[in-house]
């Protein structure tokens, strides 16, 4: 047995589940007598979204539920998100993404831009 008041690491107690990270809240706990432990832990959900064509999808929307909770997060310009809540109870998690994403919506008018000034130009 170990020696009383002797920490325990619980760092390495983490684990995935559907798309949801659970990594302990502490990484450390004390053990001062035998007891029934129940962690808190911290469930991240984090990622990149990407369109239908593969192309970074900003202002998508990551949301991530446990019980009552719920944390929110809007992807930034390159796509990447990250909501994370603290809990003790199994999350889920939903990604709202459109379709196409914004940048490939400019890319393609640019393209069709482009296309017209050529024609109206006699250039080819």
């Amino acid at each position: 047995m170990g020696e009383r008041d002797s920490p325990l690491d619980v760092s390495a107690l983490g684990i995935t589940l559907e798309g949801v990270r659970y990594a302990p809240a502490q990484r450390r706990i004390v053990v001062d007598a035998p007891m029934n432990v129940s962690l808190a832990y911290i469930a991240i959900y984090s990622g990149r979204a990407f369109d239908y064509f593969g192309v970074p999808a900003p202002l998508s929307i990551a949301v991530l539920k446990c019980g009552e909770a719920q944390a929110v997060a809007v992807a930034g310009p390159l796509g990447y998100f990250n909501a994370s809540l603290q809990t003790n109870v199994v999350c889920s998690a939903h990604l709202y993404k459109s379709p196409v994403s914004p940048y490939a919506v400019a890319v393609a008018a640019l393209a069709l831009y482009l296309a017209k000034l050529f024609r109206e130009r006699n250039l080819y």
